[in-house]
């Protein structure tokens, strides 16, 4: 199943990460672009944390930080909400591409209220799926964090006026990469039997 799961997620990678980016690009952007002070001294969060009462790095003092982190609850919040929007999208990427057609990012968002028509889909055991669940979510996890590392490096050595933007960037590329492998592990049908051959 695993194998499956990932076979449908790198088939479809480029329509999977537009299905994610569509939606959660621009929460991130504007949250980074509300706190562009704080995202400008990313690299220098673990300092301004320590910094006595009133002292600031370039605008950011230890208030600040605090304030963005408090304010970066309603991006979660956001996320959550927008979680089943993604699902939706998602099954129909996967339905289109078991149906040996190719999907497209707009399809997904305008097939979100239409009912599923055709054979019920076989189901995997609910331990295989939460089997393939955790491996979706850990590799996810993974590969988020791997991107949005790469991305806040290239922000570190980025143009002092574009660091909130490369930042806020890193954040929304690291879940439209990460996202997808857990989505199609939650949305995917079990794998069709294989044929029996009569010998």
């Amino acid at each position: 199943m695993l194998d499956n799961m990932l076979q449908t997620v790198f088939r479809n990678f480029s329509t999977l990460f537009l299905v994610v980016a569509v939606l959660m690009g621009p929460v991130h952007l504007a949250y980074t672009f509300t706190y562009k002070d704080v995202a400008q001294v990313e690299e220098l969060h673990p300092y301004i944390e320590n910094l006595p009462r009133g002292r600031q790095v370039q605008g950011v003092g230890r208030a600040v930080l605090a304030d963005a982190r408090r304010k970066f609850v309603w991006v979660t919040v956001a996320e959550v909400l927008l979680l089943p929007l993604l699902v939706g999208a998602t099954r129909r990427v996967v339905a289109v591409d078991a149906a040996g057609g190719l999907p497209g990012v707009w399809d997904a968002y305008r097939h979100l209220a239409t009912r599923r028509v055709g054979p019920a889909r076989r189901m995997p055991s609910p331990a295989a799926r939460l089997a393939l669940l955790a491996s979706g979510v850990v590799l996810a996890v993974v590969i988020g964090w791997l991107v949005q590392t790469i991305g806040l490096l290239g922000a570190e050595v980025g143009p002092d006026s574009a660091r909130w933007l490369i930042a806020g960037m890193s954040r929304a590329i690291a879940l439209a990469a990460a996202a997808p492998f857990a989505l199609v592990a939650l949305v995917a049908p079990a794998p069709a039997p294989a044929p029996v051959s009569s010998a």
